[in-house]
């Protein structure tokens, strides 16, 4: 009696099976991410339109941004899959190498997120500016946090795509920087706002109650 090992499947070797596993996971993980995202995405669509839009700009430009990045969503996980089976050449009726057409996919997706995040960012963004609309220094923090992320988005995209088709190379922790930094700061400058102009509301209810 014969003993297969784990990680051999016929015609594929281990380091085949292996990269199956993490190609199959990463697809899944992708899958329950814009199930998540499509869910909030589309609550807060029905939301909005149920309170109205007739004269109402913000809920307007708000449901514009919404759909631009469930969008942006889905052309990302359309994009990915796409990755993932251009990786298998068995699969065509005759071989091409898709070395071309994956960067373009890769690039297009990296473009992809960077837009979905700065779109998500513009979101939290408006709502601290709603709350604090009579403090303009808040209103000026607040713009130079979007503008500064916006900036190191569309940097990060850049590098990305002459690295890829350029060969120029970045260094990883400038990468991380610009794709990580303005993003986290801008999100919690702006929840932090949020929170506080909230607690400072309930604490003069409190107060007021107490009286």
């Amino acid at each position: 009696m014969s003993t297969v090992a784990r990680d051999v499947g016929p015609g594929l070797d281990g380091q085949d099976i292996y990269q199956l596993k993490i190609i199959f996971l990463k697809l899944a993980c992708a899958a329950i991410s814009y199930g998540v995202f499509l869910c909030i995405g589309t609550m807060s669509t029905y939301t909005l339109i149920r309170k109205g839009l007739r004269g109402q700009r913000a809920r307007q430009a708000l449901l514009a941004i919404t759909l631009t990045m469930l969008l942006a969503a889905t052309a990302h996980l359309a994009l990915y899959m796409g990755y993932i089976l251009l990786q298998f050449p068995t699969l065509a009726a005759e071989y091409v190498d898709p070395s071309v057409i994956l960067d373009r996919l890769y690039i297009s997706q990296t473009w992809l997120r960077r837009i979905t995040y700065f779109l998500s960012d513009i979101i939290v963004v408006w709502r601290a500016w709603v709350i604090w609309q009579e403090n303009r220094y808040v209103h000026a923090a607040l713009a130079v946090c979007i503008l500064t992320t916006g900036v190191t988005s569309l940097t990060l995209a850049v590098f990305n795509t002459k690295t890829t088709f350029q060969g120029t190379h970045y260094s990883r922790d400038t990468q991380n920087f610009l794709g990580t930094f303005g993003l986290l700061v801008t999100n919690f400058f702006a929840t932090a706002l949020i929170i506080w102009k909230l607690w400072k509301v309930q604490y003069c209810l409190f107060l007021a109650h107490s009286e």
